[in-house]
């Protein structure tokens, strides 16, 4: 396991304790990515790198998050017998912020985003239906109403140098990727690895909400919210000993979650659950194999039911169906809204025909919206989803004296 590990900050949480032999991480959530120093501080110490379960107090030469968690995972692949499988997780962190990469990758989209955030939104969605990637009946969603005209001038210059940075995080990650594929080329494994991408979650809006809603197109929102701007992300398999010909550069409609990359595994693998792990018992897994979709011509479940709940954002998918509701209207920066009373009422929306959650069918659907608020407050009460009231309630001052 390579990169970011943002699962638990003590020892038996980190991955050496979770079943990886071979490991180079980041623990956090974040660092600066030439130093290595925690983003919000900018100077040392760094932050918490571990190297086969110990602690690094200083990273190699040249470090670059992407280049080096790319060269350990070389490592690792090097030194793994070429005659038994193995597993593999390389988990970039950029383009996380702080946007930061090498001048050269800078350099190449010099050019790129000089029309503007909006005339390049609309390009791109043009584009997407051009490809078949979204409906023909899909609608842009309007911007969000932080995005005032004084906002699209603020620091206009410093967010284009963003996004250029941006672009090259994004471009250096492809070039790894590449080394990576030589790698398993070289060895004789390219054709029986199958190889999982996929991003994190929707773009975030600290380049400003602008250009967030360009990364986000055809979306709305973004990072934390879950609206599907917040929450979508493609998974691009490849795997050509196990995915049928046929099957090969189709784009799979319908909807998987990250749930099901571990099923996925264990199915590809042709092994079990096991039903303890260091000697406590291990749930069944909550997602399912996507293994029937890829090879075909089995499609993804078609009434999956889905929920999602991020601080006081909270959405339910069923087939089609979406339905979605935020804590409170974003603040002056695009940012959610976190305390205060709840302000945001329940959405509804058809994202066969409007991906972009534009045309909200809840006045005429209160049988279907009664149904999926149902299935929601089923599943938080199960996985124990704590109310965002409750959490708004005992921040307030009196709660706490």
């Amino acid at each position: 396991m390579c990169g970011k590990w943002h699962l638990g900050s003590t020892p038996d949480n980190w991955p050496s304790a979770r079943g990886f032999d071979r490991t180079f991480c980041l623990i956090g959530g974040a660092s600066e990515h030439f130093t290595g120093y925690r983003s919000w501080q900018k100077k040392g110490p760094i932050s918490t790198f571990i190297l086969d379960g110990q602690k690094l107090d200083a990273l190699p030469p040249n470090f670059y998050t992407t280049d080096t968690f790319t060269d350990y995972a070389l490592r690792f692949i090097e030194a793994a017998d070429p005659a038994k499988p193995w597993f593999g997780y390389l988990a970039y962190t950029a383009p996380h912020w702080p946007i930061q990469a090498h001048p050269a990758d800078i350099a190449k989209y010099a050019d790129t985003y000089q029309d503007g955030p909006e005339a390049i939104r609309e390009r791109r969605f043009a584009r997407q239906k051009e490809l078949g990637l979204i409906p023909a009946s899909a609608s842009l969603p309007e911007l969000d109403p932080t995005v005032t005209e004084e906002a699209k001038q603020h620091k206009k210059a410093q967010m284009e140098v963003w996004m250029r940075t941006y672009a090259a995080m994004i471009d250096r990650v492809d070039q790894n990727l590449a080394r990576v594929v030589d790698l398993l080329r070289q060895r004789g494994q390219l054709d029986n690895t199958l190889i999982l991408f996929l991003s994190d979650n929707g773009a975030d809006e600290v380049r400003g909400p602008l250009w967030g809603s360009v990364s986000n197109t055809p979306f709305r929102k973004f990072k934390v919210w879950v609206h599907d701007g917040g929450i979508a992300s493609p998974l691009i398999a490849h795997w050509p000993a196990g995915i049928p010909q046929s099957q090969r550069g189709k784009i799979i409609g319908g909807y998987g979650h990250i749930t099901d990359i571990h099923p996925t595994c264990l199915a590809a693998a042709h092994v079990q659950q096991p039903a303890a792990f260091n000697g406590k018992a291990v749930p069944p897994p909550e997602g399912i194999s996507l293994l029937p979709a890829l090879r075909g011509p089995d499609s993804l479940l078609a009434d999956r039911i889905l929920c999602w709940e991020r601080m006081g954002n909270e959405a339910v998918r069923s087939g089609d169906w979406k339905l979605v509701r935020g804590y409170g209207k974003a603040g002056a920066n695009g940012d959610i809204a976190t305390d205060g009373p709840r302000t945001g009422a329940w959405e509804l929306y058809d994202t066969a025909t409007d991906p972009g959650e534009t045309r909200d069918l809840a006045a005429s659907e209160p049988a279907r919206i009664k149904e999926m608020r149902g299935a929601f407050d089923a599943w938080a009460t199960r996985v124990g989803v704590v109310p965002r009231e409750d959490i708004v309630a005992k921040l307030k001052p009196e709660s706490a004296q």
